[in-house]
């Protein structure tokens, strides 16, 4: 799991790669259940041909970086290139 907290403390984020596929967990204040949970693959959609077709996309070579500052999410699938970077900004969105 990654995890970033906002400045001020009253936000955090965490990405955790499960069996199920890469989860996103946003939280607020001092609840300990998120306001937002959803997996990655449910959140990204394309088509794979014609006419447009659009499903989940699972991405493949994935890779997930993070430090106290961000996280960063990278993936392909086929010849598309997907790259996500989460961060707080000086006012804690």
């Amino acid at each position: 799991m990654h995890a970033i907290v906002s400045r001020n403390l009253q936000k955090r984020a965490e990405v955790t790669a499960t069996e199920e596929g890469i989860r996103l967990d946003l939280y607020g204040g001092e609840s300990r259940s998120p306001y937002f949970s959803g997996y990655l693959h449910q959140m990204l959609t394309c088509s794979e041909g014609k006419p447009w077709r659009f499903k989940e996309t699972r991405l493949e070579n994935v890779e997930i970086t993070g430090d106290a500052d961000r996280i960063g999410i990278r993936g392909t699938r086929r010849e598309l290139g997907f790259r996500m970077e989460l961060s707080f900004d000086r006012h804690g969105r």
